[in-house]
């Protein structure tokens, strides 16, 4: 059985995801609002001092 390791996230990387969004979603700076639609979303590895640690932060939708 093989499988491919996935390299770990460096600070500043960038991702796309899909994803379902059951509830309304916005962000900060856009005042265009999703819900009950498939989306992409660009989210970057960041550091989170909330939670002391590494996280993926959602940063605005790709296809507008």
């Amino acid at each position: 059985m093989r499988w491919n390791k996935k390299p770990k996230p460096v600070e500043g990387d960038i991702r796309e995801v899909r994803k379902f969004l059951f509830f309304p979603r916005t962000f900060k700076d856009k005042d265009h609002v999703r819900w009950f639609e498939f989306a992409v979303i660009r989210e970057k590895y960041k550091f989170n001092s909330f939670t002391y640690g590494y996280n993926w932060v959602e940063i605005d939708f790709v296809n507008e």
